[in-house]
């Protein structure tokens, strides 16, 4: 079955007080995914600059606490990379646009990013 993405909602709280995903390495960020043909165990990733082939942020998971419709579900997502951050000595939360792809389904999203609170 395919999927489609209708929305992707970072549900992690960040330093600045923002939603978003945290960017060392490591770190895991959670999600809420909707959209249809959602299911438990697909796979998830997160890329900064969005479908890049060389990704300077790159968060990975999988799917989890899918609905009974499989249109709405979770993810715990692991910064993969060493970085910076989206723009080198970032310390606050910065807007920036990812692509979010979950199993064969791919879409752009406006996300926070930053550090975790202290």
């Amino acid at each position: 079955m395919s999927q489609t993405i209708s929305g992707f909602s970072p549900t992690t709280k960040l330093s600045g007080g923002h939603n978003g995903l945290i960017f060392t390495k490591g770190s895991t960020s959670n999600a809420t995914i909707n959209g249809t043909g959602l299911t438990n165990g697909l796979a998830v990733t997160v890329l900064f600059p969005r479908q890049s082939p060389n990704p300077h942020i790159k968060w990975t998971g999988v799917t989890a606490n899918t609905n009974a419709g499989g249109t709405q579900c979770t993810a715990a997502l692991i910064e993969q990379l060493v970085n910076n951050g989206p723009h080198a000595g970032t310390k606050g939360d910065d807007p920036v646009t990812v692509s979010v792809t979950v199993g064969d389904a791919t879409t752009d999203s406006n996300i926070q990013t930053g550090t975790a609170p202290p």
